[in-house]
C-alpha cells in the first residue's frame, strides 16, 4: 500500500491510496492516514481512491473513523475516482451515504 498525502490548498487536501485496503493493510492505512489527519486541522480532505481495488469491512471501518474525526472537527471527507468493487462495498454496508463521492479530485 502507498499513500501520498498533499495539502492543495487552506481548506482542502487530498491523499492518492494505492492498493488495497483490506485487513492486511488496514492497519497502516489508518495509521498513516490518522497521523496525517492530524497535521491538517481545518481542512477538508479527498480520498482519491482510483488505485484501490478492494476494500473490506476492515478498511471500511477505516474510511468511518476518517468519517467521524472529520465530523468532529466540523470538516469532510470526499471519496474520489472510486472503482466498481469499491463503489458496491460501500453502498451494499450503506456507508457511501456518509461520503461525497466525487468523479473528478479538483
Amino acid at each position: 500500500m502507498k499513500i501520498t498525502c498533499d495539502r492543495i490548498s487552506d481548506k482542502v487536501a487530498v491523499a492518492q491510496i494505492e492498493g488495497d485496503i483490506d485487513g492486511e493493510k488496514a492497519h497502516e492505512a489508518a495509521e498513516l492516514l490518522g497521523r496525517w489527519f492530524e497535521e491538517i486541522p481545518g481542512c477538508d480532505v479527498v480520498l482519491e481512491m482510483a488505485q484501490v481495488p478492494y476494500i473490506d469491512s476492515t478498511g471500511v471501518g477505516v474510511l468511518l473513523e476518517l468519517w467521524r474525526s472529520a465530523a468532529a472537527r466540523g470538516t469532510k471527507v470526499s471519496l474520489c475516482h472510486i472503482q466498481p468493487g469499491v463503489r458496491k462495498v460501500l453502498e451494499v454496508t450503506k456507508v457511501a451515504k456518509f461520503f461525497t463521492i466525487l468523479d473528478d479530485a479538483g
